[in-house]
């Protein structure tokens, strides 16, 4: 008696799984396709078949990741100029806030200026710096590129600089 079959959809999230992450192990779990058939249907393509399924799942990583990082810089960009230009405004209504008694400030004030100020204040740059910062360098690692700083720069003296050239 023959295994389960599986169809073509099934099979062709499995090479690209494959191409993705190299690891059968990994695809048989995710896709719980035993790990036997898993080798079977990856003996049936080429190296050069799985070898351009990766590089096409790099290519739409690097775009992806570009498009993402684009956007989230435009944000974290849009969020510091707010910041800036509010600064002042929250200045002023936090040292309201500090220096009026509970019964100066009615409810109806209290609800409006923390609404003021929860429109004002910039959410969690931190997290957004971080996710664009490991976006960035997932894309250097996906484009064959070092994640580090690697850029030496070397100042001569004048007197020696005219020999550099």
């Amino acid at each position: 008696m023959k295994g389960k079959k599986y169809g073509d959809d099934i099979k062709e999230k499995a090479y690209m799984m494959y191409a993705v992450c190299g690891n059968a192990s990994e695809v048989s779990r995710r896709l719980n396709v035993p790990l036997s058939t898993i080798h079977k249907w990856l003996k049936s393509k080429t190296p050069d078949e799985l070898d351009s399924l990766r590089e096409e799942k790099k290519r739409d990583f690097v775009e992806k990741s570009s498009e993402i990082i684009d956007k989230s810089l435009m944000l974290l960009e849009r969020r510091i100029d707010r910041a800036i230009e509010y600064e002042a405004e929250l200045d002023e209504i936090i040292d309201e806030l500090k220096n009026s008694d509970n019964n100066e400030i009615s409810p109806q004030t209290k609800t409006e200026l923390i609404k003021t100020l929860n429109k004002l204040k910039v959410q969690d740059i931190k997290s957004l710096t971080v996710a664009i910062g490991t976006l960035y360098d997932k894309r250097a690692l996906a484009r064959g590129e070092s994640t580090e700083n690697s850029t030496i720069t070397v100042s001569l003296p004048k007197e020696i600089e005219a020999y550099g050239d």
